[in-house]
């Protein structure tokens, strides 16, 4: 299973809360494409959200969620991406004054069903992708992981190796 791990950062709730609020006045909303021909990812975290990005690349042209697109406001935690297009889902964890983040970047094939997995456990957050019919399968093709600049308005790929599973 391709994963990543990640130390957590200790951030005050009120900045995370204050940030999200700030960036729902400014930031597009997501708008889903067809279910057919493109792909579906199952979000199953645990105490945390995600975040959308419509440039996989470099984590620009993020997209907030309406309710109803939310994945982690519907019963099934489906989000339905563009097939063949690399989008990037940070998955945020908040545990307390705890918080860390790890970015996957993607380029998903067509009519295929997906599953982000993740979890906070002590000092470090752990998300994998894996087949949706298959959870045991490491996904590994086209999918690289990223952390964020400065200012949280791009992301790099990480080059250190110490860092995955």
């Amino acid at each position: 299973m391709l994963g990543f791990s990640s130390k957590i950062h200790k951030v005050g709730v009120l900045l995370i809360a204050t940030f999200a609020a700030g960036c729902a006045s400014v930031v597009p909303t997501y708008v889903p494409p067809e279910r057919s021909g493109n792909s579906v990812v199952t979000v199953a975290l645990n105490r945390g959200g995600v975040a959308y990005y419509a440039n996989g690349e470099d984590c620009t042209d993020p997209k907030i969620f309406a309710p109803e697109h939310n994945p982690m406001l519907r019963a099934d935690r489906s989000l339905v991406v563009p097939a063949n297009k690399r989008i990037a889902l940070n998955s945020i964890f908040v545990s307390g004054l705890s918080s860390c983040h790890v970015i996957v970047s993607m380029k998903l094939r067509p009519d295929t069903h997906y599953l982000l997995t993740g979890k906070m456990e002590s000092e470090q957050c752990k998300v994998s992708v894996t087949d949706a019919s298959n959870p045991a399968s490491p996904i590994s093709e086209n999918i690289e992981f990223k952390q964020m600049v400065w200012g949280w308005d791009t992301c790099n790929p990480i080059t250190e190796k110490k860092w995955f599973q």
